[in-house]
């Protein structure tokens, strides 16, 4: 027993990292050292490190991702919210795309205008409203009960469609009176600087380069650049899936002064005067 604990006491300092031949190891009675052991302990302990930082690194990415779009959601609450998608496209930089919508007045371009203004008005419940923080008694009311609203995006096309009409005057507003001439200013005032307000609140950050030309020395832009954009057909048809005709005969009938749209017929130019202000 003496004999063991001496051999044991003798051992005790040589520990692993001790280098002695296998003779004398199996003579003293002492272990190989365990390398392999500490190198396959480091590895895993590494490995799971690893997984660790890759799997925090994840759970956080998609946490701001998933709060971005949620407070998306709640900073501009839509009815329409559900119907967008992005899409990447090309704007067009030649005459002949131009020319579909603009140019000499024609038949077939107001055509055009009415199909891609057609749904601007559109039906909304209580519970829109709700969502929009807008009371009751301060939107119109259908005599369904539902009320109406518009899309700004389709109010950014009338205005626009608007201000192009002021470059033809002798078309568009033949006879025009004085009094006429000053609406049609004011108009174009508010519909100008809300298409300013719209463009910088999207801030469209794609990029236009510049080349040289061969007639002019001042550089040419090209500006078929590739954009992000909102799936124009999907949110068109959820318009027009909820879309509401205000010219409809008896539809819109104003509290004091009768029908809306009586004296106008079914002229779109007159929706949405300026000068006018909310009743009490």
């Amino acid at each position: 027993m003496k004999g063991e604990e001496d051999h044991m006491e003798s051992t005790r300092f040589l520990d692993d990292s001790v280098e002695l031949p296998e003779k004398v190891r199996r003579e003293l009675g002492v272990s190989p050292p365990k390398r392999f052991s500490y190198t396959t302990w480091a590895f895993h302990a590494a490995l799971i490190t690893l997984y660790s930082v890759v799997f925090l690194f994840a759970t956080l990415k998609d946490h701001h991702r998933t709060t971005n779009y949620d407070a998306l959601q709640d900073m501009v609450p839509s009815p329409a919210r559900s119907s967008i998608s992005y899409e990447t496209k090309y704007f067009t930089n030649d005459k002949a795309s131009a020319s579909v919508y603009f140019g000499e007045p024609s038949d077939e371009r107001e055509a055009l205008w009415e199909e891609l203004l057609g749904p601007s008005t559109v039906r909304l419940s209580a519970h829109d409203l709700e969502r929009l923080g807008r009371p009751k008694g301060k939107v119109i009311q259908l005599p369904d009960g539902d009320y109406i609203g518009t899309l700004n995006v389709f109010h950014d096309l009338h205005c626009l469609r608007r201000v192009t009409r002021l470059l033809y005057p002798k078309h568009y507003f033949p006879n025009i009176t004085d009094e006429d001439k000053h609406m049609n200013l004011l108009h174009a005032q508010h519909c100008m600087d809300r298409l300013r307000q719209s463009i910088q609140c999207r801030g469209d950050i794609s990029v236009a380069t510049y080349l040289w030309g061969v007639r002019q020395a001042v550089p040419i832009g090209n500006f078929t650049s590739l954009h992000e954009c909102v799936n124009w057909d999907a949110l068109h048809s959820w318009s027009r899936d909820r879309m509401v005709d205000v010219f409809e005969p008896g539809l819109l009938i104003h509290p004091t002064l009768g029908p809306a749209y009586a004296s106008y017929g079914t002229n779109k130019t007159f929706t949405g005067i300026v000068v006018d202000h909310p009743a009490d």
